[in-house]
C-alpha cells in the first residue's frame, strides 16, 4: 500500500475548495469606474461608491482612489443600483444595472458641483498705527529694504535741513528745489512718485512742510525707494491708499508696477 495515497484522499477537498475559491474571485461580478467632476473633469478622491439591493439596502462599499477609480465585487448575479456622494458634491443614483454571473461593467460617474454655504462671519478689527521708538524702528531696518537713519547717524551726517539727509544719504534718490525750502524727490530707476509722512499723521506732508521740520527735532527718517520695498507695517494701515491720489481701483491697478516711494521723518517727540 502507497503511505501516501491515504494521505492525497484527506487534503483534495481543500485543495478543490481553494481552487474554487479562486475562480469564483477570478470570474465573479465586477463593477468597476471612475468618479469625476463633471465640469472640469477632474478625478474625485474618497467618494463613497455604493453598490445596493433592488430594495435601496447597501451590499457593499467602497471609496476612490486618488485618480477616482472605484472596483464593487457583486456577492452574486442580480440587479444593483450604484450611488455615489462626495463632500461638496450632489448624491448621484445611477440607473439599476443587470448583472449576470462573471460579469464586468465599467461605470464610470460625474457628479455634479453642490457648494455648501456658511453662516455669515462677520471679522471686526482695529487697524494698528506704525510703532515708533528704537525697537521698531531697528526692526525696519534689518529688513535691508531701505535707508534708514538713526540719532546717532543724523549727528555724524551734520544736515542743515531734513533734505540734506536725502540728499547726502539716499544716493538713488534726487533731490531738486523748486523754491529755496520747497524740495522735490524722485528715485533714481523707479516711478518718480514720493510721499512723505510725518509721525503716526495718516496725511502725507509736502515737501515744503517736510522741510520746514527743524534738524534739532528730527529723531530719525526712513526712506523707501517704492511701495514694494515698504515694509509691511507700513503698507497697512492708511497710508497705503495714499500713495496715489487717483482711484482706489486705479491705483491697485497701477501700484504693483508703478509705485510711490516712501518717506517717513520721526519727530523727537512721537519717538
Amino acid at each position: 500500500m502507497n503511505p501516501l495515497r491515504p494521505l492525497s484522499k484527506r487534503w483534495f477537498p481543500l485543495w478543490a475548495l481553494a481552487w474554487a475559491i479562486t475562480v469564483s474571485g477570478a470570474s465573479g461580478q465586477v463593477v468597476r469606474g471612475r468618479v469625476t467632476d463633471r465640469v472640469f473633469g477632474l478625478p474625485l478622491q474618497h467618494a463613497s461608491v455604493f453598490l445596493l439591493a433592488p430594495d435601496g439596502a447597501q451590499v457593499l462599499a467602497a471609496l476612490t482612489d486618488r485618480d477616482g477609480h472605484y472596483r464593487l465585487h457583486a456577492p452574486a448575479p442580480g440587479r444593483y443600483g450604484l450611488l455615489v456622494e462626495h463632500f461638496g458634491y450632489r448624491a448621484h443614483l445611477h440607473a439599476a444595472l443587470p448583472m449576470a454571473a462573471g460579469d464586468s461593467l465599467q461605470v464610470d460617474l460625474a457628479l455634479d458641483a453642490d457648494p455648501f454655504v456658511l453662516d455669515p462671519l462677520r471679522v471686526e478689527a482695529q487697524r494698528k498705527a506704525l510703532e515708533s521708538g528704537r525697537a521698531a524702528f531697528a526692526w525696519r531696518c534689518a529688513l535691508g529694504l531701505g535707508y534708514c537713519f538713526d540719532p546717532d547717524s543724523l549727528q555724524r551726517m551734520g544736515p542743515r535741513f531734513p533734505s540734506d539727509v536725502i540728499r547726502l544719504g539716499v544716493p538713488e534718490m534726487l533731490v531738486t528745489y523748486t523754491a529755496p525750502f520747497s524740495p522735490t524727490f524722485r528715485p533714481v530707476n523707479h516711478w518718480p512718485c514720493v510721499r512723505i509722512f510725518r509721525d503716526h499723521l495718516v496725511e502725507p506732508i509736502s515737501g515744503e512742510a517736510f522741510e520746514a521740520i527743524g534738524v534739532g527735532d528730527i529723531a530719525a527718517i526712513e526712506v523707501y525707494l517704492s511701495f514694494a520695498k515698504t515694509p509691511l507695517d507700513l503698507r497697512s494701515g492708511l497710508r497705503a491708499p495714499l500713495l496715489w491720489s487717483d482711484t482706489e481701483e486705479a491705483m491697485a491697478g497701477r501700484q504693483a508696477a508703478y509705485p510711490c516711494g516712501v518717506i517717513v521723518v520721526w519727530t523727537k517727540a512721537a519717538w
